[in-house]
């Protein structure tokens, strides 16, 4: 468009308003891909460009807050453009360490405290037992350990009856 005629004031809000859409998504599912990050950076710089060709229709306390968005939506895709949502290739530190109680059977495996409570918040002991190296079940009993999970409904209930019969209820 020539930069003689003037862009309509809700035009450019409405570029604005769709422009915003786009930096959000954008933000949220491609960090690290500096392609499509560019292009919507540029599209900013756009957006920039014409509101500052057309200041004339745009009032001043509108078109100050236009720039300074428009500034720090160029930053935040500038920030994701440097980092990545995939997973590190190096190996996590240890997240498990063995203890020798000195009785017989396998050794009592500890778990961080802090680590196993936001993991959790994550994930469920399934999906945790490969990053913790051991069985699910002992992730669920460290959990029960330090009271990070409560224990579920008992599987059976043992009654005695007049007659001296132990009873199970399931």
């Amino acid at each position: 468009m020539s930069s003689n005629m003037p862009i309509p004031l809700n035009t450019i809000r409405a570029g604005y308003v769709e422009l915003s859409c786009l930096v959000n998504t954008a933000l949220w599912t491609q960090q690290g891909d500096a392609a499509r990050l560019g292009a919507v950076r540029r599209d900013c710089i756009n957006l920039l460009d014409i509101a500052c060709q057309h200041r004339i229709i745009i009032p001043a306390t509108e078109l100050t807050t236009l720039e300074e968005i428009l500034l720090r939506m160029v930053d935040c895709l500038d920030e994701a453009t440097q980092q990545s949502s995939d997973p590190a290739q190096h190996p996590f530190g240890p997240t498990t360490s063995l203890v020798h109680t000195g009785v017989p059977g396998r050794p009592h495996i500890d778990i961080d405290v802090d680590l196993l409570s936001v993991a959790l918040d994550l994930r469920g002991p399934t999906h945790l037992a490969s990053i913790f190296q051991c069985h699910p079940h002992t992730i669920q009993l460290r959990a029960l350990e330090y009271g990070l999970a409560q224990p579920g409904a008992p599987v059976y209930v043992e009654y005695e009856t007049e007659d001296g019969q132990v009873l199970r209820i399931y």
